[in-house]
């Protein structure tokens, strides 16, 4: 495959091969947690180390998600 068809039509690749719009979805949602966890971490002094926050987060965010499936 060339660089030109991986980028597809509006110029944007996705290293896992997802087709839009998952593939924004996906980015945006990484973009959040991360915002989420650094803010938290820069503001709670005594938190663990950033990947912690990062890791704890994304659990908080799939406990979100898998609430809303089962409605």
């Amino acid at each position: 495959m060339t660089r030109v068809e991986e980028l597809g039509d509006d110029g944007r690749a996705d290293p896992a091969g997802r087709a839009e719009p998952a593939a924004s979805l996906a980015a945006e949602t990484g973009t959040a947690v991360f915002k989420v966890a650094f803010a938290r971490w820069i503001s709670e002094p005594g938190q663990p180390d950033l990947p912690g926050i990062i890791r704890e987060s994304m659990g908080e965010l799939r406990g979100v998600l898998a609430d809303r499936a089962s409605v």
